[in-house]
């Protein structure tokens, strides 16, 4: 029988799960056991610093100003049954107060289970994990836990901005190719065609330099439509120019436009052409570097 969130302090805190973010700057990001803390003790503080209950601010990691009525009401019904304790917990941080300050900690993520258990379910207190962080590593921590909070990911602007706040913060370099490793790093199942607008994103709103311009699929279409002189046809879609189907090869997935070259020509007779896209250039691997291996995986197929 599950217990109920009113009753929560009846739980064995052995049985809750505890978040990993050991890859975020190198493993120093700290979290402990959970720990039973009255609601009475904690500081709520939002992007502007306004507190508790004015809903004026901005919720950490989020966009939006303070939980919607319809995410709150998604958290009631999640919880109605009772707690299920291999679901990650909202966080803390110990604040550097004096021992008699009646506000000891500070919330970091869960705002919405916090305002939830208390308006809703009348509850007192509730289970956290006390991180332990830089202000960096704690914008990183929010960003994570929300890419996994109700399933769905952060929406982008919540990354960008975000990471706007740390590269103006000079919380790492500003230069394009940074944004796009602090993401990969630290947002490591951030699909691709995201990454892309995010890294736009962030440059534009920090004024870093693009030195490179990288295109999701729809992105390419445009630059065609919009700069090329040659009216190259992509998507899999048969060029009237030179009656071949064209398609955008995106690093590493050259086996995967052999295959449905190979498919076309044996279904139509016509041959196809691809448009090589290269991901940003790294430390280890300059354009050239990335073009000649590309050409010699080529010859080898």
């Amino acid at each position: 029988m599950l217990i109920k969130v009113k009753e929560a302090i009846r739980l064995d805190e052995k049985l809750f799960s505890k978040p990993d973010y050991s890859h975020i700057n190198d493993g120093n990001v700290q979290v402990s056991d959970a720990v039973f803390i009255p609601f009475n003790q904690i500081k709520i503080v939002t992007r502007e610093g306004v507190e508790n209950n004015d809903k004026s601010g901005t919720n950490r990691g989020r966009v939006e100003p303070f939980p919607s009525a319809s995410r709150l009401t998604r958290i009631q019904n999640s919880f109605a049954p009772g707690i299920i304790q291999s679901e990650y917990l909202p966080a803390v941080i110990k604040r550097n107060v004096a021992p008699d300050e009646p506000l000891q900690y500070e919330l970091v993520y869960g705002v919405g289970r916090v305002i939830t258990f208390k308006e809703h379910f009348g509850a007192k207190g509730y289970w956290f994990n006390i991180i332990t962080a830089t202000e960096t590593e704690l914008e990183w921590v929010c960003l994570v836990e929300n890419e996994e909070l109700e399933r769905t990911p952060n929406k982008e602007r919540d990354v960008a901005n975000a990471m706007v706040r740390m590269a103006n913060n000079s919380a790492f370099k500003k230069s394009q190719f940074e944004v796009d490793k602090q993401i990969r790093k630290n947002l490591p199942f951030r699909r691709k065609e995201s990454r892309i607008r995010i890294v736009g994103q962030v440059c534009e709103g920090a004024n870093i330099p693009l030195t490179h311009i990288t295109y999701t699929e729809e992105g390419a279409w445009e630059w065609i439509r919009t700069n090329s002189i040659v009216e190259y046809v992509i998507g899999g879609n048969l060029d009237p120019r030179n009656d071949k189907f064209g398609f955008l090869v995106k690093e590493g997935r050259i086996k995967d436009f052999f295959h449905k070259a190979i498919m076309h020509k044996a279904q139509t007779g016509k041959s196809s052409y691809g448009i090589f896209h290269y991901e940003l250039p790294s430390e280890k691997s300059s354009f050239a570097t990335k073009m000649q291996n590309q050409f010699e995986y080529l010859e080898c197929l």
